[in-house]
């Protein structure tokens, strides 16, 4: 039997293939993927080409394949302040998550997250029996309530007490207390395991990795390709494997490791090392730029993004669309790549679960859109947006 979300993707395929498109896309969806930078395009070509070697062998070309690994791996670990020793290259941000909490779980581990984490956290650690985890509520910004928090940790001390959470929600943007909750977590000796695949690409390094002790990233994130993404810690950490083979990435993920994908992943995070700063600043910029021209608008368009936020996202809903599904629907079909949740969500007629746990009314919340920029987005793009919205209401007089 077909999921609903890919019925609903043979339709508008259908559609597509009916209807005039226009031939240039607007990508505003940077947090479901980024585009892939022409460089690290470049270094996965060079490694399929000259270094495709198994790195795992002892003869030259599986040296020559391990050494290139091997340096991937210190620009990686350079940028993000860990040692070459304690990061794992897996497949993804979702595997990392879910290899990091199998590692660390056991009868006496004790899980506190919260209700608007990312479904790769809270569909984990909810699939363990009812007392091994707590989620926390938020308040209407979206931060966890400090006090709830304070309350199981003390509830719970003398367990084995893991707080995972991601540092800037994939929904509405808003920026998490990384330091506060740390240094509650260390006076419970509380292990922090930060779900660090949409911190990576919007906040600097230094603002959250110093206040954890295990994180995930991803590659697609970062704007090279899909396929790599790894496990990491500030220090060693036992981490028993979720599954079994050769000893790649210490036994961790066993399987050969992807290399062109970790080649093209380091070259990103090169431009990033050099970039990032200049990038965030002009990307604040643009996304304030881009809220004042969305809301001039003629119609109600309301910013349920809390005002502590990352640059590059915007979340907002518009009480006055009818039914969600048909307006996003329009904008598809106009080129407009905008989402509502993140990719991994189901169904895209029900309210936002994010935004209902910060007390949105469900009505409200069925009616929200996710904008989300980067590195090649521009004002056009909101001006596209812009308009294709004011076609959309054009449409229903």
């Amino acid at each position: 039997m077909a999921c609903s979300n890919c019925e609903r993707k043979e339709r508008l395929l259908k559609k597509i293939a009916d209807t005039h498109i226009e031939k240039k896309i607007t990508y505003m969806d940077y947090n479901a993927t980024t585009p892939v930078l022409a460089e690290s395009i470049g270094a996965f070509e060079r490694s399929c080409r000259k270094n495709w070697g198994n790195p795992s062998n002892c003869h030259t070309a599986g040296v020559r394949a391990w050494e290139e690994l091997e340096k991937n791996r210190e620009t990686i670990t350079k940028y993000f302040n860990i040692k070459k020793e304690n990061i794992f290259f897996c497949s993804s941000g979702s595997e990392a998550i879910f290899a990091g909490i199998h590692g660390i779980n056991s009868p006496k581990t004790f899980f506190i997250s919260s209700v608007i984490e990312h479904s790769s956290v809270i569909k984990n650690i909810s699939s363990l029996p009812h007392e091994q985890y707590h989620l926390l509520k938020v308040s209407s910004n979206g931060i966890i309530n400090m006090e709830e928090f304070s309350k199981v940790l003390e509830k719970n001390k003398g367990k084995n007490i893991v707080i995972i959470y991601s540092p800037v929600n994939h929904e509405t943007g808003v920026i998490a207390p990384v330091k506060e909750i740390y240094q509650k977590a260390k006076e419970y000796n509380a292990l922090v395991f930060l779900d660090a695949v949409q911190a990576a690409a919007r906040l600097p390094v230094n603002e959250w990795q110093p206040y954890c002790n295990i994180f995930a990233v991803s590659s697609h994130k970062l704007y090279a390709p899909k396929g790599s993404g790894f496990l990491a810690s500030t220090k060693e950490y036992a981490l028993k494997p979720f599954r079994y083979g050769g000893n790649q990435e210490n036994g961790l993920f066993p399987g050969t490791e992807n290399t062109p994908a970790i080649s093209a992943f380091a070259k990103s995070v090169e431009y990033l090392s050099i970039n990032f700063k200049s990038e965030i600043s002009r990307l604040k910029t643009l996304t304030d730029e881009g809220l004042k021209i969305l809301q001039s608008l003629p119609y109600k368009i309301i910013l349920e993004s809390p005002e502590n936020r990352t640059p590059g996202i915007l979340c907002l809903s518009l009480p006055e669309v009818k039914e969600i599904e048909p307006f996003m629907d329009f904008l598809y079909l106009k080129g407009i790549c905008i989402s509502r949740f993140s990719a991994c969500s189901e169904n895209e007629k029900a309210p936002s679960e994010i935004l209902t746990a910060m007390g949105c009314p469900p009505e409200r919340a069925k009616k929200s859109i996710r904008i989300s920029t980067g590195i090649y987005s521009k004002r056009e793009d909101y001006f596209a947006l812009a308009d294709a919205i004011k076609e959309y209401f054009q449409t229903l007089n």
